[in-house]
């Protein structure tokens, strides 16, 4: 079972190479900057661990009927994982704008030189939820 999910994971990984290749030339989008991000970075899965240990914990001081259930730890997860993302997304955009041209290789190689995946990775791992 796990080997399918990795060969999954790898043929989304090739998927998406694949479509950047195909934006080099465009500017990057919301979606493409999430996808490139999952793509490079661990973070995703460690915000979400931490998110669900931090639910787990407020579930036990909610009222029985109140508590959440493992799908809407989940979903809430993934929203606040979206802002996350998208506040990162801002910050870049206002660094370096939306160019039209070659803009998506432009962010990359703008992310790359300050090394942003490191930065990143680095706050979402000392992030504490309450």
């Amino acid at each position: 079972m796990i080997k399918i999910e990795a060969q999954v994971k790898l043929c989304a990984q090739l998927q998406i190479r694949e479509k950047a290749k195909k934006r080099a030339g465009r500017i990057m989008q919301f979606k493409e900057f999430q996808e490139w991000l999952e793509l490079n970075s661990k973070s995703k899965e460690v915000f979400l661990g931490k998110w669900a240990a931090s639910q787990v914990e407020k579930n036990k001081k909610r009222q029985p009927k109140k508590r959440w259930d493992e799908k809407k730890v989940l979903r809430n997860g993934l929203a606040e994982w979206k802002r996350a993302v998208t506040g990162a997304y801002d910050k870049i955009r206002g660094q370096k704008g939306m160019p039209l041209i070659n803009g998506y290789q432009i962010w990359v190689d703008f992310m790359d030189e300050i090394g942003f995946i490191e930065m990143f990775d680095d706050s979402i791992s000392e992030l504490e939820l309450e």
